[in-house]
């Protein structure tokens, strides 16, 4: 073969290795790792859960979740009625701003559990609801539930209802008492929780449970 040729045939072989494609890259394509995390993930939720169906460690739970409820309600009610009959209303804001956190701390740590107030109208923006309750404020439920976790913790919300006394600081805003409505723009500039009357649903208790 001459030269001529062997030049004809290379630049042949050239252009036809440029028109060839290249193999496309691999599909992307999820790791049995990353499948079985994300199946974590979803499963990662509270589910509202039905009280006649708790197993014995729910209804274990369930009661240490009443026992600190009623124990953070009984002592805040306690404390404000004694204050305010005392020291008027304007004392009872300080209560619930310096007093009520204190409190519910103790019983967190006495109880071993999570334990707070909340509502869809908060005064104190740091009450704001767990994540697994959170539905559930925005529908505005006025009745107690119990939650299960993902893990094995238990979560119980029950409502407050305002009382006659909380109406003082609760109430429409054209009837507070000045030195009320003084007290609550001092303590919380973003207030939204007036405008109740007695008997109105004003937030939950909440308290969460860890697995037993």
């Amino acid at each position: 073969m001459n030269h001529k040729l062997l030049a004809l045939v290379a630049a042949g072989a050239v252009s036809l290795a440029a028109c060839e494609k290249a193999p496309a890259p691999a599909a992307s394509t999820t790791t049995a790792v990353e499948a079985v995390t994300a199946k974590q993930e979803v499963q990662k939720v509270w589910a509202l859960a039905d009280m006649a169906t708790l197993s014995g460690a729910q209804k274990l739970q369930l009661e240490r979740a009443q026992e600190a409820q009623k124990g953070l309600g009984t002592e805040l009610v306690q404390k404000l009625t004694e204050v305010s009959t005392e020291k008027g209303f304007p004392a009872a804001v300080e209560v619930c701003n310096t007093d009520a956190p204190v409190i519910a701390a103790r019983i967190a740590t006495e109880k071993n559990v999570k334990i707070g107030r909340t509502s869809d109208k908060l005064r104190n923006s740091s009450n704001t609801a767990p994540e697994w309750f959170t539905t559930l404020v925005d529908s505005k439920t006025a009745a107690p539930a119990v939650f299960s976790g993902p893990n094995g913790e238990l979560g119980w919300a029950a409502p407050i209802k305002l009382g006659e006394m909380c109406v003082n600081c609760h109430g429409a805003p054209e009837s507070l008492a000045p030195e009320v409505a003084s007290a609550l723009k001092e303590k919380y500039p973003d207030d939204k929780a007036t405008g109740y009357a007695a008997g109105d649903l004003r937030g939950w208790f909440w308290v969460e449970v860890p697995a037993t």
